[in-house]
């Protein structure tokens, strides 16, 4: 026996030291940014609004040291440690401590979880609430207790929208009568936190998203109902297939997740059998409480295949990434039914299975030593530092119009928390800075022009004084989380190439390009004069970018496809699409064998020059790849558009609405018979 009933708390601790080394100083992307800069002046943030959260997170921000995107992601850590602590007293009640450590080390040490617990972001409250709510629902020595479950169930549902759901597990688990008698009433006295935003809001904060500052104006906001309806992709089996899969690939990715499944269908077939025996084995009392399957197998449902169906996606890495921790609570839920799962196989094992719990936790934490570099924020800079080099090189008083959480909401955190260039008027209205002259002030912004500013969200401007931009940064320290992170990745894709585009010295612009390059598509060959040929392509020098593509003499390198492919569409710029030979696409013969990427390069080439017929049967094989590559969609629903196939059209657009919900341009395609 690898651990005591009485031992919980050290579980925790443990945990907590863990994330606590992996704490980083630096504000991160996605809503971080803006969540620590409400924290820090108690600004009103997006709907919901996540007033619980927000009230803590002023506390820890209060701190008397470190930044406050440290201190706030402290309380992620602490928040994240003592979910771990709770689910362990909770699963004890049906299984033996030892099988509770393992399983819920598999989930405290998974990616999903574990940076949930580092970042200053709300869900790793939540799953402390969820697990709060998990505990009340499961039978002990003085039984349920349903009003500190519905009181839990409402601060979850504060915390985020996902808490909504623990509400069918009380009534699940308490009954129709106790839960109107008891759990709503204290869930009621639970959801008064709410008027902390009609309260602030009338104080006209800073940042006051949505101005919640009357009774119907704070429903709109904690329902989201200012989103209006967000756009989804229209439902099909093929979608959610991909959905799910593409999710599982993402929550079981380089981590000992996967094993909870299996173990999860043994605790749960097992009922009271595995945890009671495997228990008595232990010394614990083999009368226990049993494991409430229909409570789990309902909670298992609706966060994992239900919720699949209500978020339908579009099928996209960055999007997959983006919905794959609103399955924490799946993740939880398997955790403690895993716990049972492995009292069950220490049952079926014999004598060997007292090592069945010792050898689950050596696996999470060999797991654990390997992941750390990837969750060491620390070494994560370029959010933080690209929002600084962008404010430094603005002029006084400038306006930014800024596109895109992951660069708008680092700035709105320098200005709020750090006191930096605060005479920047800031606006909401994706990485290469553009100069807008004839505006006054002097205007800049990230993204085109004409992209409007959410409702209720409005920046003033301060007074500060200018400072200097910063030097140059290198990718190498956080190269393990680039590797996880495809916001990360894009980030620093597009800082490399605004470097790319802004400097005026060709040596550094192709060394700024290859950078991009390499982050853009990690492992693949581009050869030695890509980089340079396309800098000076961008410059519109064409001959001096197809003379660096020419073999030197005596060169025998093999071309790459990447350098066949940009000489070919420099050479269709420089005579024209018209004129084009046949002897200028021999070296296409071979494109089929290529790459996806390569082959809707060489669509496109052929496209250019009239080939529609070769143009297609590239697609076509890109697309069995892919069905969802948008690259490869969108260039066959133009093909589709100019040869008059109707039903075509319908089909590609309607597909291309799949990845990109609500897309005004592809919409009159489904209309098409």
């Amino acid at each position: 026996m690898i651990a005591t009933r009485h031992s919980p708390a050290l579980f925790g601790l443990g945990f907590a030291a863990i994330y606590l080394s992996c704490l980083g100083a630096r504000i991160y992307l996605g809503d971080s940014g803006e969540l620590v800069a409400a924290a820090h002046t108690l600004d009103i943030p997006h709907p919901p609004g996540y007033p619980l959260w927000l009230l803590l997170a002023r506390l820890f921000d209060m701190l008397p040291f470190a930044t406050s995107a440290w201190k706030v992601a402290l309380l992620s850590a602490v928040a994240g440690a003592a979910a771990l602590e709770v689910l362990h007293r909770a699963a004890i009640r049906f299984a033996t401590p030892g099988a509770s450590f393992a399983a819920l080390a598999l989930l405290g040490t998974s990616p999903l979880y574990w940076e949930q617990a580092v970042l200053p972001e709300v869900y790793a409250l939540h799953s402390l609430l969820f697990a709060l709510v998990l505990w009340a629902l499961l039978p002990d020595a003085e039984g349920r207790n349903t009003p500190l479950a519905g009181y839990g169930a409402a601060l979850a549902t504060i915390a985020h929208p996902l808490g909504a759901g623990t509400w069918i597990l009380v009534a699940l688990r308490a009954g129709v009568k106790r839960t109107l008698l008891f759990a709503i009433p204290a869930g009621l006295v639970a959801f008064t936190i709410l008027f902390v935003l009609m309260v602030r809001s009338q104080q006209d904060p800073f940042v006051n998203w949505g101005e919640p500052n009357t009774i119907a104006r704070l429903f709109e906001h904690v329902t989201r109902s200012q989103y209006g309806i967000v756009a989804r992709p229209a439902f099909s089996w093929e979608l959610l297939v991909r959905n799910a899969s593409d999710l599982a690939r993402e929550l079981t990715r380089a981590s000992a997740l996967l094993l909870l499944l299996p173990l999860a269908a043994a605790g749960l077939s097992a009922g009271a059998a595995a945890g009671a025996t495997a228990g008595a084995k232990a010394g614990a009392k083999a009368d226990g409480p049993r494991i409430p399957r229909r409570l789990f197998l309902t909670g298992i449902a609706l966060y994992g295949p239900v919720l699949v169906l209500l978020l339908r996606f579009p099928p996209t890495l960055r999007e997959t990434q983006t919905n794959a921790v609103f399955f924490t609570p799946f993740l939880i839920l398997l955790a403690i039914t895993a716990a049972a799962g492995i009292d069950r196989l220490a049952l079926f094992l014999g004598r060997a299975g007292r090592f069945a719990p010792a050898l689950f936790l050596l696996i999470a934490l060999l797991g654990a030593l390997r992941d750390i570099p990837a969750h060491r924020m620390r070494d994560v800079r370029l959010p933080e530092m690209y929002a600084r080099e962008v404010l430094s090189t603005l002029p006084d008083s400038a306006r930014l119009y800024a596109a895109g959480d992951d660069l708008l909401f680092p700035l709105l955190y320098l200005q709020r928390c750090e006191d930096f260039r605060t005479d920047v008027s800031i606006r909401n209205p994706e990485g290469t800075v553009y100069f807008y002259p004839a505006f006054e002030p002097p205007c800049y912004s990230n993204a085109p022009m004409g992209v409007p500013s959410p409702d209720g969200l409005v920046f003033r401007t301060l007074e500060a004084p200018d400072a200097k931009a910063a030097d140059v940064l290198d990718p190498r320290p956080e190269r393990a989380r680039i590797e996880r992170d495809d916001h990360l990745r894009t980030l620093w894709v597009n800082y490399f190439e605004t470097l790319t585009q802004s400097t005026t010295d060709p040596e550094r612009a192709v060394r700024f390009r290859e950078e991009a390059l390499a982050l853009q598509e990690p492992g693949v060959a581009y050869g030695e004069s890509f980089a340079r040929a396309t800098v000076l392509g961008d410059r519109g020098d064409v001959a001096g970018a197809l003379a660096v593509l020419e073999p030197r003499p005596g060169e025998t390198t093999s071309r790459t496809p990447r350098e066949t492919l940009l000489e070919i569409e420099l050479r269709l710029l420089a005579i024209g699409n018209g004129r084009a030979g046949a002897e200028l696409f021999a070296p296409l013969g071979a494109a089929d064998s290529w790459g996806r990427t390569e082959r809707i390069w060489a669509a496109r080439l052929f496209a250019m020059a009239g080939q529609s017929g070769r143009a297609e049967e590239l697609l076509q094989s890109a697309l069995a790849d892919d069905p969802y590559d948008e690259d490869a969609l969108r260039l066959a629903l133009r093909l589709a558009e100019r040869d008059g196939d109707a039903r075509a059209v319908a089909r590609l657009a309607a597909r291309i609405l799949q990845v990109r919900p609500g897309d005004e341009s592809v919409r009159a395609g489904t209309a098409a018979p």
